[in-house]
């Protein structure tokens, strides 16, 4: 091989290198950013640029580089906050080995992370605090209809899309609902959730 040649080749290895340690260093930055702009959400407060770069230790020419403003960011942090929430329940129903159970698992999850006492402001922000991008409560309900399709299907729903939705919608009203009142969920809210969920998924 020539001089040139290893050159060239030593030269590309370097650049990967550089380039795959800013793609870390950009990484746990925005992970960062997220992570406060939640609490920070969560704590029912105004999301202030200027505020989180500061905690986070980013100049606001990184957070510009990730984020093309406010309402981008707002919405990553909730999109980040519902993936949270279906993996939660997804591991749960991952524990169960039938239908019915996973449904149950479902419902669950989801009440013991947003319908517990302090969950108002987590709600807010899920479901009005975010911009339209994030298209809050309709983002929720997607989530959840996806949640239960597999078990639906399972029980012999005839109608997965309507069916699932239905069962989602149900589950965020009383979600909603108890995160409003500040009341936690009990074994009656979860049985009457799962018990109306099963007379709209089940034909089996």
């Amino acid at each position: 091989m020539t001089e040139t040649g290893d050159f060239t080749e030593i030269t590309e290895q370097a650049v990967r290198r550089g380039l795959n340690g800013r793609a870390e260093i950009a990484e746990a930055e925005v992970a960062r950013l997220v992570e406060i702009g939640r609490d920070t959400l969560r704590r029912g407060e105004p999301v202030k640029v200027a505020d989180v770069v500061r905690e986070a230790g980013v100049s606001i020419d990184a957070f510009y580089r990730y984020f093309a403003g406010k309402d981008a960011f707002v919405t990553a942090v909730v999109e980040d906050d519902v993936r949270r929430i279906v993996a939660h329940a997804q591991q749960r129903m991952a524990d169960q080995a039938g239908s019915r159970g996973k449904i149950r698992a479902a419902v669950a999850a989801v009440l013991a992370d947003l319908a517990a006492v302090g969950g108002a402001n987590r709600m807010h922000t899920l479901l009005a605090t975010a911009p339209p991008v994030a298209r809050g409560r309709q983002s929720l309900e997607d989530a959840f209809a996806k949640l239960f399709v597999v078990p639906a299907l399972a029980l012999g729903t005839q109608d997965p899309t309507r069916d699932t939705h239905a069962a989602a919608a149900v589950l965020l009203n009383r979600v909603e609902r108890l995160a409003r009142e500040e009341v936690a969920p009990t074994e009656a809210d979860e049985d009457h959730v799962v018990a109306f969920i099963l007379r709209a998924v089940a034909r089996t």
